[in-house]
């Protein structure tokens, strides 16, 4: 059921800037998609379509042919997932879940490719998107090759607290929903080495120590002081 927040929402779009009416031309449908439920399933793929993040926290993660869970992102509102499937027209091949209650807003490939059709743009800016995901991976890569597992850890901190942290007079809050595991397979390491690395960082007042009855809060209460063990 659509609401005049997700009409105002997706056609104030940065994607969609100079398009009249979106909402209208793409028909998008609105999915509620409560705490730790799937948005979409790669073992029951959905033919090609697009997803806008409305509200809420998306974990987008990809099964290897060895059974290893790679995180492929974090996505908070305003990030669009299936851009791939919609380019090379196939069925969406990850799975994306939500870490919080969110709401996301679904176009199929066909209502963007009429729309596409009359806005040229559209499909460069969707080309752009699928070049800026690979060049995420290619940094990725780049960093599990020349960083250690401290750096990259340091780096997802970063991203996180700047993308999804709410600021106090601590600091940068990282959402709890953020696991160690999850941290883990993202910068390609173990929960234990995660664990160990964090409690370093607390000591060395990197991060501040969470009191006992929060003790899974990540406080990050100075950015600058991360980016500068990553520079030096």
């Amino acid at each position: 059921m659509q609401s005049n927040e997700s009409v105002e929402f997706f056609n104030s779009h940065p994607f969609f800037r100079e398009v009249v009416n979106p909402w209208q031309r793409c028909q998008p449908s609105v999915i509620s998609v409560g705490r730790k439920k799937m948005l979409c399933n790669e073992t029951r793929p959905l033919e090609p379509r697009l997803f806008i993040v409305n509200s809420g926290i998306i974990i987008e993660q990809k099964v290897t042919a060895k059974g290893k869970t790679i995180v492929r992102g974090f996505r908070g509102q305003g990030d669009i997932l299936g851009e791939i499937s919609v380019v090379e027209n196939r069925p969406l091949d990850f799975t994306a879940m939500a870490l919080s209650s969110a709401v996301c807003l679904g176009i199929e490939r066909h209502f963007f490719q009429a729309l596409a059709a009359r806005q040229p743009l559209l499909w460069n800016r969707l080309a752009q998107l699928v070049s800026k995901r690979f060049r995420q991976q290619e940094k990725m890569l780049n960093d599990l090759i020349n960083q250690t597992v401290r750096q990259r850890l340091i780096g997802l901190l970063l991203e996180l607290a700047r993308k999804f942290g709410v600021q106090d007079s601590r600091g940068y809050l990282i959402p709890k929903v953020f696991t160690q595991e999850m941290m883990s397979s993202c910068i390609w390491s173990s929960r234990e080495t995660v664990t160990l690395a964090l409690g370093e960082m607390k000591r060395e007042g990197l991060l501040t120590k969470n009191n006992k009855e929060d003790s899974r809060q990540i406080i990050v209460p100075d950015l600058n002081q991360l980016v500068a063990v990553i520079a030096g």
